[in-house]
């Protein structure tokens, strides 16, 4: 777990580690320079748990990836855990995902859904997979082979409903500054080791104002023209653009040099799926300084050819499309 000011909801997520039917061994904790009572809570949960907890204090601030990166390298569990510091686990979480593991040798990394709840942990009629579009069909690609390719899509593995073998601690180091942590563990595991989805919530994923990452949902599957303009008029004007696209080559180039360094059997499929994709990104910020009309055709031929489905780590699909062609030059 990494804490950062979440006094507010901190407690309500420790209790649920003390309310599992099956216990952890441990609770490694790097406190991010907080300024609340976040060390507080801690040092006091530390002092009754009944499981050994351990409290890594960053000298300064260092942001969740890296805050995490620590805490997973002084881990020791053989099954590790992740957890946010603002949400609620429900009882059988660890009971249920020791079993699946148990029951899956080959398995690396296991995730599940969650219920969307609101600041007050009331319902919003949601629920996570819902929220990213994780389909039965995704779903069972993801235990395949082409696993890596509906990461590639889009990344559905949230950090906070997942848990991995020790083993994979063995390739993941370190983790880019430039990446978040789940992203970049989700996607070389199933790069090079298997996953599983496991179709059931664990997990009360509480929506607030002050969280980093969240699942408020705004229906982008609802999406219109005029909110698509909105998004246009505020998020996307060509700096806005240039600066998500560029994030994602980098992230891919990253992601490309790691994996070359590895060994894993279906190695030259998903560098070649990296490599397209690193080309298509370096043509969306080739086209995003020509004219409007000018980018049209090659936009569209993208597009046709699913570039904006497979190319793109949010899955903006079409709307990624709109977005690039409208984006003032």
């Amino acid at each position: 777990m990494a804490t950062h000011n979440g006094a507010q909801y901190l407690q309500d997520q420790l209790n649920s580690f003390l309310d599992q039917s099956v216990m952890p061994d441990e609770l490694v904790v790097v406190e991010d320079f907080s300024s609340d009572q976040t060390g507080e809570i801690l040092n006091r949960f530390k002092q009754k748990a009944p499981f050994a907890v351990h409290l890594i204090q960053n000298e300064g601030n260092i942001g969740s990836t890296k805050s995490f990166e620590k805490g997973l390298k002084s881990a020791t569990g053989n099954i590790i855990f992740f957890s946010d510091q603002d949400d609620v686990w429900l009882r059988n979480k660890i009971e249920l995902f020791l079993i699946e593991f148990a029951n899956n040798k080959e398995i690396d990394l296991l995730f599940s859904d969650a219920a969307i709840v609101n600041a007050h942990m009331k319902p919003l009629g949601y629920n996570l997979w819902a929220h990213v579009g994780l389909t039965g069909k995704k779903q069972r690609i993801l235990q395949s082979p082409k696993a890596f390719e509906v990461l590639n899509q889009q990344l559905t593995v949230t950090g906070a409903t997942m848990a991995i073998r020790k083993r994979l601690k063995n390739i993941i180091f370190p983790i880019p500054a430039e990446w978040v942590h789940d992203a970049w563990i989700s996607l070389l595991a199933a790069a090079t080791s298997h996953i599983k989805p496991v179709n059931e919530q664990f997990l009360l994923y509480r929506q607030h104002s002050s969280q980093q990452i969240g699942a408020l949902e705004y229906q982008r599957r609802k999406i219109g023209w005029e909110l698509l303009a909105t998004l246009y008029r505020a998020n996307f004007r060509k700096s806005e653009m240039l600066a998500n696209v560029s994030k994602t080559l980098q992230q891919c180039t990253l992601l490309s040099e790691k994996l070359e360094l590895l060994e894993f059997p279906n190695k030259m499929e998903v560098l070649s799926l990296l490599h397209e994709k690193k080309r298509w990104l370096e043509k969306r910020i080739f086209l995003s300084k020509q004219p409007r009309l000018f980018r049209l055709f090659p936009l569209a031929k993208g597009f046709l050819r699913g570039y904006f489905h497979f190319c793109d780590w949010a899955g903006w699909g079409w709307r990624g499309f709109i977005l690039d062609l409208l984006a003032s030059p």
